[in-house]
């Protein structure tokens, strides 16, 4: 039961950062965004969350072979 709620969260956390991420591009563009270290550490947080969401569904479909 913990480990379901704790991977619901980070979907929603996920697609939060993700959802602040694309208004601020839209909102400030790209150049101007990038400016900023706090928004370079959100796009950090974005791509690895992501990532780490992506590479887990990838090792439970057995698509990739992950060996620990």
């Amino acid at each position: 039961a913990l480990a379901e709620f704790l991977e619901c969260c980070n979907y929603i956390f996920t697609v939060i950062f993700l959802i602040e991420f694309l208004w601020k591009i839209i909102a400030f563009g790209p150049s101007r965004y990038f400016k900023d270290k706090w928004n370079q550490l959100d796009f950090f947080i974005v791509i690895l969350s992501i990532g780490s969401i992506v590479m887990e569904k990838m090792k439970n479909k057995h698509i990739i072979p992950i060996n620990p």
